[in-house]
């Protein structure tokens, strides 16, 4: 991982529960500029504050295709919080891992780092696998449509 998100893990930790973190998604925002290189991988971070304390979540990305974008491992996610469940106590880093990925599911970050280079974004195509349904549907008949073997 590049230096900026390595630098998360040398931040002072904040501690704050997983209920303050999912609240304060929306507020988050983009650490630094939009790529402007037409590289295939990458990095991003964010960063966003909870009872006024800064705090950091970074990752890395990949391009699946052009302009689909993927995080590389959703289990390396850096961060400098220290996520409470309601007892106060510090949740398992697989409990934290989940609601990091969470946050980052929320975030508009794939449009960002888009927004920064020549990437676009592919329009919305159908995913044509060849897989055919062994149920056909009638379009003009509120019966169930038969099941054809």
């Amino acid at each position: 991982m590049g230096e900026m998100v390595w630098n998360l893990v040398r931040s002072p930790p904040v501690m704050a529960t997983a209920t303050q973190l999912m609240a304060c998604v929306s507020s988050m925002t983009p650490a630094g500029e939009p790529p402007q290189n037409r590289e295939s991988t990458g990095q991003t971070m964010w960063t966003g504050h909870i009872n006024e304390v800064s705090f950091g979540i970074g990752w890395e990305w990949f391009e699946l295709c052009p302009g689909v974008l993927a995080l590389a491992d959703p289990m390396m996610v850096m961060t400098n919080l220290f996520l409470l469940d309601d007892h106060g106590r510090v949740l398992s880093d697989d409990r934290k891992t989940l609601y990091l990925n969470s946050v980052i599911h929320e975030l508009g970050w794939q449009k960002h780092v888009l927004a920064g280079s020549s990437r676009r974004a592919l329009p919305a195509q159908p995913v044509h696998s060849g897989f055919r349904s062994p149920v056909q549907i009638r379009r003009h008949s509120a019966e169930p449509a038969a099941v054809t073997g």
